[in-house]
């Protein structure tokens, strides 16, 4: 140790490792950090652990387990806690025994899904009451906590629930830029001869699909237009779609799709490659214990931390509200023959998609996470080196 505040960092979500390189990222040099997280996150991480700036011990959570005996001493000697959302019920029960023990540190929790936590709605299955009371108990022995975005920050504010509420996106230009400028070597000196629509993220039903593939189809859009579908399909929706991609394929529109997963270096040759970047999301989201949730209300979509992150336009659907770090870069649709008119458009005026590039790359370049820091420490009620 360096004699710096020591914060614990905690997650067993494998696929949060883009807000916990934040985290790490507003932590280095200001702190000693404590990492603990299972197998899966760990080795997505590795890299930022690999270039982490300070003092980092790492302890793995091994599968099933909320606190391992070495978290659990670890915790003993620490001077603030960060901890991701439990989502299992033997999760919250782990994260319960921790808020009752004497002498703890203080810790904030990381809430993704705001309603569940702070507005839950009547559940009738007996997991999802237990979910329910369990998450009333957790909060009643804490009232701070991070959400993903300004937007949920100043909802949860204005209904005044929490004591301290602070906002950190889940990625952003602190976890790695990706250059606007480069693509993929194909693209002649960067002059795209086809305007390139992406949209990332696993082929699923959290996506839309069906109404982004009818907009595409577009006659208009044929060989002057390329739909990216950036992720690998999931289950027999994933096929569908890939069926319909090829159906698509075989009327002489370009698609470019993956059968498998997408290496980190391809997802941000394609990213980067971009126009703009398509997020078809129904912005209602059912939790897995039935609480609703409003993306960009009460619940934040990766989506918008890449948006930033590759200064790209972001086109989505018109009910969503996304975080004021991004509002000028957003292009909203209202429906399926909005969506169309709009990829028409981009593909006619030029101008369209630079005039939201320019609005993007200003965004990033302006975006600062030193208000961030400042909040976290003085959250957690320590302060950081040389303050």
């Amino acid at each position: 140790m360096t004699g710096r505040p020591i914060v614990f960092l905690h997650s067993t979500v494998a696929t949060h490792h883009s807000y916990f390189a934040v985290l790490l990222r507003l932590l280095g040099g200001s702190a000693d950090v404590v990492l603990a997280v299972n197998g899966r996150l760990l080795r997505n991480l590795e890299p930022v652990i690999r270039d982490h700036p300070g003092y980092l011990r790492v302890v793995e959570i091994p599968p099933g387990c909320f606190l391992s005996p070495e978290a659990s001493e670890a915790l003993r000697n620490v001077q603030g806690a960060v901890f991701d959302e439990p989502f299992s019920l033997r999760e919250m029960a782990g994260m319960l025994r921790f808020t009752l023990r004497r002498n703890r540190p203080s810790f904030l929790l990381t809430v993704h899904n705001a309603n569940s936590w702070f507005f839950p709605q009547a559940v009738f299955s007996p997991s999802g009451l237990a979910a329910v009371f369990l998450r009333r108990l957790i909060m009643g022995q804490t009232r701070r906590c991070i959400v993903m975005g300004g937007n949920i920050r100043d909802h949860l504010r204005e209904q005044r629930v929490a004591q301290d509420i602070l906002a950190i996106p889940f990625g952003s230009p602190a976890s790695g830029q990706m250059d606007a400028d480069s693509g993929l070597a194909g693209l002649e000196n960067g002059r795209k001869r086809k305007v390139r629509f992406v949209i990332p993220g696993m082929v699923s039903e959290r996506r839309d699909y069906d109404t982004a593939m009818a907009a595409f189809g577009r006659e208009e859009l044929r060989e002057k237009a390329v739909l990216v579908l950036l992720g690998m399909p999931s289950g027999e929706f994933g096929q569908r779609i890939m069926d319909a991609a090829r159906d698509l394929e075989r009327r002489g529109f370009e698609i470019v799709r993956f059968d498998s997963f997408v290496t980190e270096e391809r997802f941000a040759e394609e990213m980067c490659a971009a126009d703009a970047v398509l997020a078809p999301f129904p912005v209602r989201y059912v939790t897995i214990d039935g609480q609703v949730e409003c993306y960009g209300r009460t619940k934040e979509t990766g989506v918008a931390p890449l948006a930033l992150t590759a200064a790209k336009p972001l086109v989505v659907p018109a009910e969503y509200t996304p975080p004021p770090e991004i509002a000028t870069q957003v292009i909203p649709y209202k429906s399926g023959e909005d969506l169309a008119a709009l990829m028409v458009r981009a593909v006619r005026d030029p101008d369209l998609s630079e005039t939201y590039t320019r609005a993007a790359r200003q965004n990033r370049a302006e975006f600062d996470l030193t208000r961030a820091r400042r909040d976290l420490f003085a959250a957690l009620g320590i302060g950081a080196a040389g303050e």
